[in-house]
């Protein structure tokens, strides 16, 4: 059995976790690959860009200091992997009479990313993408491109693997990169990576970040925000003492759910308040405040304002505005569409349990500190006439793991996808079996599609 990988490619940074034969859990130090990290040793930014001789291309920590520099540049994104809930447009070119669409920069990103991998010295790249397990993880599709997405990840991952064998991929030129992603003949499909294990984001969030509790059942909820997404999952868990000689289970309520809005739209958000203080100044520094938005976010959260190049926005700025408001309700709605559909099975757990409707928050992702949004979700709530209510549990990152200067709750992701119990967890949601410990009967859950 060769080792698994997981890669969380992630909107606005990268991080891969491996789970060897032995199921020991370790965090590659992929961003490592270059000796400078604008973010940290576990994570490769998701940003790439093309030098202005059409001709250079640059991905992860690379791209950035270029952006920093300020050299001058033909087209930079540093959140790419947002192209993927378009996947019917993956083939639309970045620049007029350049050969390079967004297929073609999301395989070389997730090339790189592989490549580093590797690098690292604890995971073989593969000879050919058949000969390894590679889990990457993703958010909850809408149902209308869920298909067109898992086959185009699935494509990019098999290009991604065979780059990735070839050597280093932080800066190559336009003309090698296109060679590999480019088919030898467009109407024939595309080759894919057989992914083994489909990884959802807010259900391997949930494996790790759930904690152990102790002969006890619960009603718990992983809330996971990130760059582009903020990805929810309601579970029932259950935590047998330890004379039952049974492990913890974690099994899905209901399907989880993707709301489309998360850091990327605070970042949007930030800078339109910057430039309504002061546009003169916004624009001359433009280039710099946008690829140090993340940096300047985080401080504004923990120190309640900032000033950037002169410019000052406190975070009452932040969260008085309208679009921040309405992320917070589209999130606040994604909770209440999780909690309607998983309801009839949640009833039946309570009752037979005998448990209240409190469910315990876990907050996962880079936003998991976000106090307006904490203050949001922990409101009550009714549905179908039963009052909820809401406690956060504040998790604490194991000892055993070296997670090269990542946040734990950033790691959670591919932590959990790599994991033996994500596999366990994605197939357990038919019943739940009697814990003599906990003296609950058999109990049958309502069926329901988990992707």
């Amino acid at each position: 059995m060769p080792p698994v990988l997981c890669l969380d490619f992630g909107t606005s940074s990268i991080r891969a976790v491996l789970r060897n034969r032995d199921s020991a859990i370790k965090v590659l130090p992929i961003g490592q690959v270059t000796p400078r990290q604008t973010i940290d040793g576990a994570s490769i930014p998701s940003a790439f860009c093309i030098d202005d001789d059409l001709d250079t291309i640059r991905f992860g920590q690379h791209a950035l200091d270029a952006i920093l520099s300020g050299k001058k540049l033909a087209f930079s994104e540093t959140s790419p992997k947002h192209w993927l809930a378009e996947p019917r447009l993956l083939s639309k070119q970045l620049l007029p009479n350049l050969s390079i669409n967004r297929r073609d920069v999301l395989a070389g990103l997730m090339g790189y990313a592989l490549f580093a991998a590797g690098e690292s010295g604890l995971w073989k790249i593969p000879g050919e993408p058949e000969q390894a397990d590679i889990r990457i993880a993703h958010p909850v599709w809408p149902l209308t491109i869920r298909e067109d997405a898992d086959l185009s990840l699935a494509q990019i991952a098999w290009m991604a693997v065979n780059m990735a064998s070839e050597g280093d991929w932080g800066v190559s030129s336009i003309d090698v990169l296109c060679s590999w992603t480019t088919p030898a003949d467009e109407s024939e499909m595309r080759p894919a990576l057989k992914i083994i294990k489909d990884t959802i984001e807010p259900i391997a969030a949930a494996v790790e970040l759930l904690p152990s509790l102790g002969n006890e059942r619960r009603i718990c909820m992983v809330v996971d925000v990130g760059a582009g997404t903020t990805d929810i999952g309601i579970f029932q868990y259950l935590s047998p003492d330890i004379k039952a000689n049974k492990g913890d289970r974690l099994i899905p309520a209901g399907p989880a759910t993707s709301v489309f809005k998360a850091g990327d739209e605070i970042d949007r958000v930030l800078l339109k308040l910057m430039n309504d203080q002061d546009s003169v100044t916004y624009k001359a520094n433009l280039t710099r405040i946008k690829s140090e938005i993340r940096f300047h976010k985080e401080r504004l959260f923990r120190d309640g304002r900032i000033e950037v190049a002169g410019i000052n926005v406190s975070l009452k700025n932040l969260e008085n505005t309208e679009a921040i408001k309405e992320m917070v309700a589209s999130i606040r709605k994604g909770i209440e569409n999780c909690l309607t559909t998983a309801h009839r099975n949640i009833s039946s757990f309570t009752s037979t349990a005998g448990l209240s409707n409190e469910i315990a928050i876990v907050m996962a992702g880079g936003g998991a500190e976000m106090r307006f949004l904490r203050e949001a979700l922990g409101k009550p709530m009714v549905i179908q006439g039963t009052h909820f209510n809401f406690n956060f549990i504040t998790t604490v990152a194991p000892n055993r793991l070296n997670m090269h200067g990542a946040g734990y709750a950033r790691l959670a992701v591919g932590l959990g996808g790599a994991q033996e119990s994500y596999e366990k967890v994605v197939q357990e949601h038919e019943k739940l079996e009697r814990l003599s410990s906990l003296g609950a009967p058999k109990q049958k859950i309502s069926p329901w599609s988990i992707t």
